[in-house]
């Protein structure tokens, strides 16, 4: 599932202010990589947009060399099921290439490459020598979100989209904490009964002897209070589960913060509870 939504850039054949907002996503694109911005987007000879950038490469000894790319734009997310670019939508690369004296392509889609386009371009790689890349719609996504930077630039071009993504990414970061809050209790918890037991029942006699006498005499904890407070948060938990693997998930959700507090409520009364067998063993 895709986070940025591509179709909020305008399409590039719609004519208006915003048909070369693509093409200036591309250029601010590359630059935010560490390219060279040669040539502004400028109109191709197949009606798409190419730009021209310089990437510095340094060798094994230091030495730096500098390759030039043509980029060649194609915006097909508004298209009927958002096709891949195909090699007819692609004319003469290698003319444009030489023509512009670069040493390699990339395409930059806002879909995906068609295996009719890659098998092109692998082709003129091994008889042309010409290098090639391609950046389709996830990798310019995972690239955009993976620095501040990137996320800068993508809250731009993808403001709703990418403000969904912010906005669940809290709810994430919420959740996280609630789940994190709930396992460290049980988590903690567990290592004091553990420990308990440890120090407190060297011999399985001492905590048969309170088995038994509670049984006889009913003194101490019920542990069925202690059972049911268990079950009652493993229900509350399931809830919380249940509304964060929904599809209806909202930053504001008046029932996950009710069953929050609950979780809360039955933790503290579980504690207690413990507390209270724990300081009962220790006068056996």
């Amino acid at each position: 599932m895709t986070i940025l939504d591509f179709k909020e850039i305008a399409q590039s054949n719609i004519g208006g202010e915003e048909q070369d907002k693509f093409e200036l996503f591309a250029r601010d694109f590359f630059k935010y990589l560490g390219y060279k911005i040669v040539d502004d987007p400028d109109r191709g000879q197949d009606g798409g947009k190419d730009i021209l950038i310089e990437e510095e490469r340094v060798g094994i000894l230091g030495r730096t060399s500098t390759i030039r790319w043509l980029v060649s734009c194609k915006h097909f997310a508004h298209s009927k099921k958002s096709r891949a670019v195909g090699s007819d939508d692609e004319l003469d690369i290698l003319v444009r290439v030489k023509r512009k004296k670069c040493n390699g392509f990339i395409g930059f889609y806002s879909t995906i490459p068609s295996s009719g386009l890659t098998q092109k371009l692998n082709e003129l790689k091994e008889t042309e020598n010409m290098d090639f890349e391609t950046y389709d719609y996830a990798k310019i996504e995972y690239l955009l979100l993976d620095t501040e930077k990137g996320r800068e630039i993508a809250s731009r071009y993808f403001e709703q989209s990418y403000n969904r993504w912010v906005e669940q990414g809290k709810l994430a970061e919420s959740m996280l904490q609630i789940s994190r809050k709930v396992y460290k209790y049980i988590s903690n918890n567990k290592d004091i009964i553990i420990a308990q037991l440890q120090q407190l029942v060297a011999s399985k006699s001492i905590l048969y002897q309170y088995m038994m006498m509670y049984q006889t005499n009913k003194s101490g904890p019920n542990p069925e209070v202690l059972s049911n407070l268990i079950e009652e948060l493993t229900i509350e938990i399931d809830k919380l589960h249940k509304i964060f693997s929904s599809k209806h998930i909202y930053l504001d959700n008046p029932e996950r913060d009710d069953i929050a507090k609950t979780i809360d409520m039955i933790s503290t009364k579980v504690e207690e509870e413990i507390k209270k067998i724990i300081e009962f063993i220790r006068t056996i």
